[in-house]
């Protein structure tokens, strides 16, 4: 009984933050949907146009669509239902993995029932919700509950994944084979977290923080994102493999100069610096590659008044300056996001590098 309690207790505790800013990205991409559109119900062609995956997806290397498809709803009822679900789910999966395993988690999963998806899906079709990730969020939690780390109860599971098969297979707007996609890879990312830390407690010095776990991962999936949205030839006439190859390095490279600065004294302080840089590196390309959409918008007709019109013209005449400034300020948000944890690595007289350390070596033994 006192379980139970805990179990209820922690699926009616407010949201954790990458839940709440999942669940805002969804609301505010269905209301940019519905202005688009005009109408509760969003049209396919808008669906389609902000991301929605089809069956030329894969091979037209649209990869992209697999990550922005589960930030797009039909209409209110479908939204609805996945936000609910995802609070159902979902906070209870970011405190018992951490910020950055969930989304490392919710990741997989959204991607493999995306891909599923296009691979059995013959016929015109199109895609879009975040069930899929939901559902691999449930299969996570499934095999945290099988490796013995969880007090969920046998019922909750046969609850909901009755009551998710008989709505899957009783609606037939459903896409019920991409929920069995990110089912599947939900359960073996999450299966996957024990031998990707144990690779991690051979490699690095100093376990991670939260927030710099959480940071490396989105950066790692700010460049996937920027890479699957390059034409082929991918950049100098490199193929996207070789890109990725060349990414990966790049990225492990950065994770253990992170390390490095996280085993020194004042670490706490260096790695926030550190990855301000990362931020702002990868912002400064972010804002390149949107190049194309600032140069359209820099040769409209704008009418916004005269002291606007001249901001926005000076920025335009300066493109390279203001993507820099782009990159400055983002560096910089990332200090003032910081400020906490650089503020005691600066204070620091070695203590938090050895607690990270040691921690890193009571996991490895």
């Amino acid at each position: 009984m006192g379980s139970m309690r805990k179990i209820i207790a922690a699926l009616l505790a407010p949201p954790q933050s990458v839940v709440a800013l999942l669940i805002a990205a969804n609301v505010a991409n269905y209301l940019l949907c519905l202005r688009a559109g005009g109408k509760a119900e969003i049209p396919i062609d808008v669906l389609h146009l902000n991301g929605a995956v089809d069956d030329r997806t894969l091979a037209t290397a649209d990869y992209w669509r697999l990550f922005a498809y589960g930030f797009l709803h039909a209409d209110p009822a479908h939204l609805g239902l996945n936000m609910l679900s995802l609070l159902i789910v979902a906070p209870l999966l970011e405190r018992l993995l951490g910020a950055g395993y969930f989304i490392l988690v919710y990741a997989a999963a959204l991607v493999g029932a995306g891909v599923v998806s296009a691979l059995a899906h013959p016929a015109p079709f199109v895609t879009v919700g975040a069930s899929g990730a939901i559902l691999g969020c449930m299969a996570a939690l499934f095999a945290l509950w099988i490796k013995g780390e969880s007090e969920i109860s046998p019922s909750f599971f046969l609850v909901n994944f009755g009551l998710g098969f008989v709505y899957s297979m009783n609606t037939p707007r459903i896409d019920w084979i991409a929920h069995f996609g990110g089912f599947a890879a939900g359960f073996v990312a999450c299966a996957s977290l024990g031998p990707l830390g144990r690779i991690a407690d051979v490699a690095l010095k100093c376990k991670f923080p939260e927030f710099a776990k959480t940071n490396v991962l989105l950066l790692a999936g700010a460049f996937a994102a920027r890479l699957a949205t390059l034409p082929p030839p991918a950049l100098f006439g490199a193929t996207k493999w070789t890109l990725a190859a060349a990414g990966g390095v790049a990225i492990a490279a950065f994770i253990k100069a992170l390390d490095l600065v996280l085993a020194r004294r004042r670490g706490l302080a260096g790695a926030v610096a550190l990855l301000a840089l990362g931020n702002a590196a990868v912002a400064y390309v972010g804002a390149d590659a949107a190049s194309d959409a600032i140069f359209s918008y820099c040769v409209r007709d704008y009418n916004l008044g005269a002291s606007a019109d001249a901001v926005v013209a000076t920025l335009c005449l300066h493109s390279d300056a203001t993507m820099l400034c782009v990159a400055a300020l983002v560096g910089l948000a990332t200090v003032a996001l910081y400020a906490h944890h650089a503020a005691r690595g600066w204070n620091d007289a070695g203590f938090i590098a050895r607690t990270l350390m040691a921690e890193r070596r009571r996991r490895a033994a």
